[in-house]
């Protein structure tokens, strides 16, 4: 992980005591009773004034940068690198009772070299609603950046949740293109410049044109990718 930044919109004061700010990201464990953070070296700030800013961990914190209607705002930013394979970020809510929230975070990582799943998905409708398809890759909102562990899984997966869907898998250890409801006339140049993949396979060939032509579409879409496309058959 490289970064992350929250932001939250809540009514008042959320902290317990306002002299000084928890902060408790705990990687490897869902537990939400943490008394310390195995993240940062330091899990308390003495918040004389705000923003606070921490140059060790380059962490930093704001309260109010700007101002909403009812309620109080705070933000939440790091950069740094941390590797993980599980990061969990609590909210703990029981300052007070009544409490109302509304949030965002934005989280970046990198990795060198995975399988990637190459469809793109919503988010709320298609992903999350299956257990499996979060446990063989991630979700990206560009339909390509969607690394695995396990190339074979991720084409298992998508076989029997999206058979009538096109989608691709590239393998990195052999540097392959695996394509389902599509041929090669569908996958675009800028993809190909992006994988370098060294070959090809056809699992199964589009019985319908319109379904390949909406992975390219949509594809092209999410990746402002627009280039002029040639006649397809």
């Amino acid at each position: 992980m490289q970064s992350f930044s929250i932001r939250v919109h809540t009514i008042d004061i959320v902290y317990s005591n306002t002299n000084h700010l928890t902060f408790t990201p705990v990687p490897g464990t869902n537990t939400r009773d943490a008394e310390f953070s195995t993240f940062l070296p330091a899990y308390k700030y003495n918040v004389l004034s705000w923003p606070i800013y921490d140059p060790v961990n380059n962490f930093e914190s704001y309260l109010d940068p700007y101002t909403i209607t009812f309620g109080r705002v705070y933000t939440v930013r790091w950069n740094g690198s941390y590797f993980t394979s599980t990061l969990y970020v609590l909210v703990n809510e029981a300052a007070k009772n009544n409490i109302w929230y509304a949030f965002n975070g934005v989280v970046k990582w990198a990795y060198e070299s995975s399988p990637l799943a190459i469809i793109p998905l919503d988010y709320d409708r298609d992903y999350v609603p299956y257990q499996e398809l979060r446990s063989v890759f991630g979700y990206a909102a560009t339909g390509v950046d969607q690394p695995g562990w396990n190339a074979d899984d991720i084409i298992r997966v998508l076989r029997e949740l999206f058979p009538d869907r096109a989608w691709a898998v590239f393998d990195d250890r052999q540097y392959m293109l695996y394509l389902y409801n599509l041929t090669p006339d569908y996958v675009p140049d800028w993809l190909i410049e992006k994988l370098a993949p060294t070959a090809m396979k056809v699992l199964k060939a589009p019985a319908d044109v319109a379904v390949a032509k909406a992975w390219l579409d949509l594809l092209n879409e999410r990746n402002a990718q627009i280039p002029p496309q040639t006649e397809l058959p």
